[in-house]
């Protein structure tokens, strides 16, 4: 009877040992490779234009609370969640291993664990560091070991709490799951954003002429801006003005976009020019020309007006000031760069940010006989690899520049 009695306890406890593995493999994928695979970390093939740190305690569950139009389920999800997200740890240390019978050691392990998941995404550009994230693990860490404490206390049976402590495993990867999959879904490939259009038969396949920003429009001609810009931004005297002709043949259109978590339906509505009078300025627009008179436009797109919140970058005049951005297009007699900003926060640290897709802020760049060109070669971490005197025969799309 003891005997059958130790064997089901070293059954329970096997069981316990998997669901630990999974729970530690599933928490890395989480904080660590939520966004990029393992390949693509070492590879260096991860975005440098984010990289934020707060270690002002409980000012991101600050911010977050005074954020408006936020829905319960969110808020548990990003605050909440990364309490939920180490409960485990604080509960099945002391269930596995006797030397963790102590909260003092529970705690040392989850700051520790924190820790190094932090100082990873910051180094690696995986993710922010933030010293709110570590304190709510950390409780998430004590909240799970006295619950292992009260099952002891109640149940006396050691082979009752090893099954109670699965089912309350199965009963808390059921609950993270349904949360991760409603709320994350898309960014850990546990759903697909679907994309809908409708009408979009006689837009062209090919890229645009001009991928910009509506300004006005005076006798059948349009004024844009080559880029898309903010009405309330300083970037606007960094982007080459255009005119825009239209005739008779052209087509115009506007997009709606109707979005839900995992499915964004675009409908392209046919405009007549007296609709287009109505268009509100600094909407974004694109243009495709007619291949046989190109000062004609074939083809026009309009969308949304995206309200800015102001300029991330100053430029002034008679200073020496440097302009970020990555390489969208290149030739031997220029390139056309996504401007980055940067942004300075509160705590001293700062944010870069550029637009992606539509919204992307670009800029034309004309390379002059004296233009000198510098080659820096760098690890994803930021470690400098090589810098060297080059050309503009070395530039390629998606590269990073610096403009002085």
């Amino acid at each position: 009877m003891e005997n059958n009695t130790k064997e089901k306890i070293n059954k329970s406890k096997y069981i316990l040992y998997v669901i630990f593995i999974i729970y530690i493999l599933l928490l890395i994928k989480i904080v660590l490779f939520k966004y990029y695979s393992l390949s693509q970390i070492i590879k260096g093939d991860v975005s440098l234009s984010i990289r934020s740190a707060n270690l002002i305690p409980f000012k991101t569950v600050a911010d977050f609370m005074e954020m408006k139009d936020t829905n319960l389920l969110r808020a548990f999800s990003n605050i909440f969640g990364n309490i939920g997200i180490f409960m485990p740890l604080g509960y099945f240390l002391p269930a596995l291993f006797k030397k963790f019978n102590k909260l003092t050691r529970v705690i040392a392990v989850s700051v520790a664990l924190s820790m190094f998941f932090e100082c990873t995404q910051y180094f690696y550009y995986l993710g922010a560091l933030d010293i709110d994230d570590l304190i709510l693990n950390s409780i998430g860490a004590i909240i799970g070991y006295f619950i292992y404490y009260l099952i002891q206390k109640f149940i006396t049976d050691e082979s009752k709490v090893k099954k109670v402590s699965i089912l309350l495993s199965v009963v808390a990867f059921a609950v993270a799951f349904t949360i991760a999959r409603e709320e994350f879904g898309n960014i850990l490939g546990l759903t697909t954003h679907e994309v809908m259009t409708i009408g979009d038969e006689n837009i062209p396949k090919s890229e645009p002429n001009i991928n910009g920003t509506y300004l006005s429009m005076e006798e059948n001609k349009l004024k844009v801006y080559k880029g898309i810009v903010y009405e309330d931004s300083q970037e606007k005297e960094f982007l080459e003005p255009a005119t825009v002709e239209i005739g008779n043949e052209t087509d115009i259109y506007f997009t709606n976009i109707e979005e839900s978590k995992n499915e964004s339906t675009i409908t392209y509505e046919k405009l007549s020019k007296e609709e287009l009078l109505k268009i509100e300025q600094y909407s974004t627009i694109k243009v495709w020309n007619d291949e046989k008179n190109p000062s004609l436009a074939k083809v026009i797109v309009l969308s949304k007006k995206i309200e800015g919140s102001g300029s991330f970058y100053v430029m002034e005049s008679n200073s020496n000031k440097v302009i970020n951005g990555t390489i969208e297009k290149v030739s031997d007699k220029g390139m056309v760069i996504n401007l980055v900003f940067t942004q300075k926060l509160e705590n001293g640290t700062s944010m870069s940010t550029s637009g992606i897709g539509e919204h992307s802020n670009l800029l034309n760049i004309e390379f002059k006989n004296n233009t000198k060109f510098k080659v820096i070669k760098a690890k994803s971490n930021g470690d400098l690899i090589e810098t060297k005197e080059g050309g503009k025969e070395e530039l390629a799309v998606e590269d990073s520049v610096q403009l002085k």
